[in-house]
């Protein structure tokens, strides 16, 4: 989240994390403004068993549409 941050100050993070403990963070994909969407641990069955097949994903989405990933 820093690191993103500090390459587009004051745009939001959305992570699963926090996502899940407050589900109306998923209302920032609705607007115009750009956010950052993050899924941390793609493979996360790969991951838990130690398995290095596993990925982040990143993207930048605007007015709801992933810009870049």
């Amino acid at each position: 989240t820093e690191a993103l941050q500090a390459c587009a100050p004051g745009v939001p993070v959305l992570g699963e994390e926090a996502t899940h403990r407050d589900p109306s963070r998923r209302d920032l994909l609705d607007l115009d403004s750009p956010v950052w969407v993050v899924d941390p641990i793609d493979g996360t069955r790969n991951f838990a068993q130690g398995d290095a097949d596993f990925g982040t994903m990143v993207s930048w989405v605007e007015g709801g549409r992933a810009r870049v990933a």
